[in-house]
């Protein structure tokens, strides 16, 4: 008994796709488009790294970071996410290698050398 109402339930899923799948479709199958090839990430990052460390390579004194921003908006002719000028910025003056330095809170200078 607990089969047979099983069985009569029309709106099962299963059911459902089972007739769908052996009555087949007209419709052809859905092929999709390759997706556009986007650039990577680290590659972006990198030219943004490149016209932060020439900002302040540049710059003769503390320049705040929102300078550093519009600046490297300019530089580069497109829009850059401020949070990712500030990373840079901050992991520039945490490498002593790269030349600059954390001189006040929101503001970065070059090292001299």
């Amino acid at each position: 008994m607990d089969l047979a109402g099983q069985y009569s339930n029309q709106f099962c899923p299963a059911v459902k796709l089972l007739s769908l799948l052996a009555e087949g479709s007209d419709h052809p199958p859905r092929v999709r488009e390759p997706e556009t090839p986007r650039r990577p990430e680290n590659q972006r990052l990198g030219a943004i790294k490149r016209a932060v460390l020439s900002v302040l390579s540049e710059a003769a004194g503390p320049v705040r970071a929102l300078d550093v921003h519009a600046s490297v908006e300019k530089r580069l002719g497109r829009r850059a996410s401020y949070d990712n000028i500030r990373k840079v910025l901050a992991a520039a003056a945490r490498d002593p290698s790269t030349g600059i330095a954390r001189a006040q809170r929101g503001r970065y200078t070059g090292r001299t050398r």
